[in-house]
């Protein structure tokens, strides 16, 4: 199973939910709401779904820890944030 995350860009909202309509059809999908930055970089913040996520198992109190990123997994500077 594959995670994608995906975001749709246009100026005709009511063409934008018939794509998201026929998408959902074919492939399950959440709305994880509108991007909240755009720049040269894109990038979404899934922090209202998780907290949605940990508040559904009553885990609202779960402490978080760092996971740090794999040595053999490395970014260029284009896909760098920073």
């Amino acid at each position: 199973m594959y995670d994608v995350d995906m975001f749709i860009v246009g100026k005709d909202k009511t063409k934008i939910y018939a794509l998201k309509k026929a998408l959902s059809k074919s492939y399950p999908m959440k709305n994880l709401g509108v991007l909240k930055k755009v720049s040269r970089m894109f990038w979404m913040s899934q922090e209202d779904y998780i907290k949605k996520v940990f508040e559904r198992f009553n885990m609202q109190n779960t402490q978080l820890v760092h996971v740090p990123r794999p040595d053999h997994l490395k970014h260029s500077k284009i896909m760098s944030r920073e």
